[in-house]
């Protein structure tokens, strides 16, 4: 029900069932609590707050860190989200450092959310404007193998989009390349 309550974007409703849910999770140090953990991060990373998120997407990695094994695809996801928070954060040198684990791990594993990371960290690379970094990112992602200039241009994906519209020089330069 979290879950779905995230998805269809009722991030109230969402937050305040994860709270309660938190708060009466007998194992603090479960992975049900963390799972909890993360999704509240997610929630709060929606809403605009990436310290909050921040906190969590830590939180939730420490317990997994602890019960899962260092390749276990959940480490990968909780790495991957405390590189966003710290892309949203501005603190662009701690999400390259974060993402690159979780991209190790989705490797190393053949995971299916390579391309999942690989954006990540291209939009991480679009705000530090390395364009060139991340048009190379993108083109690893295996949904993307095909992608054109044009097609990166079109893309009705937020994260890129915002990108477009914030800074023209960036788009007459993916455009000449």
């Amino acid at each position: 029900m979290f879950r779905y309550l995230y998805e269809s974007e009722r991030f109230d409703r969402a937050q305040n069932l994860v709270k309660v849910a938190l708060s009466i999770l007998p194992d603090k140090n479960g992975l049900t609590f963390a799972r909890a953990t993360n999704l509240l991060g997610l929630i709060y990373l929606d809403i605009n707050k990436p310290k909050k998120a921040l906190e969590c997407f830590q939180a939730a990695l420490e317990i997994r860190k602890a019960l899962l094994d260092p390749d276990n695809a959940f480490i990968a996801s909780s790495l991957s989200n405390v590189a966003l928070a710290y892309t949203e954060l501005n603190i662009l040198d701690k999400s390259v450092e974060y993402q690159e684990k979780a991209i190790d791990i989705r490797r190393r594993t053949n995971s299916e959310l390579i391309g999942n990371s690989y954006s990540n960290m291209a939009s991480c690379l679009l705000r530090m404007r390395k364009a060139d970094e991340a048009e190379e990112m993108l083109l690893r992602c295996p949904s993307l193998q095909d992608m054109t200039d044009e097609t990166f241009l079109r893309t009705d994906n937020l994260r890129f989009t915002r990108y477009k519209l914030a800074d023209q020089s960036l788009l007459r330069y993916l455009t000449l390349v």
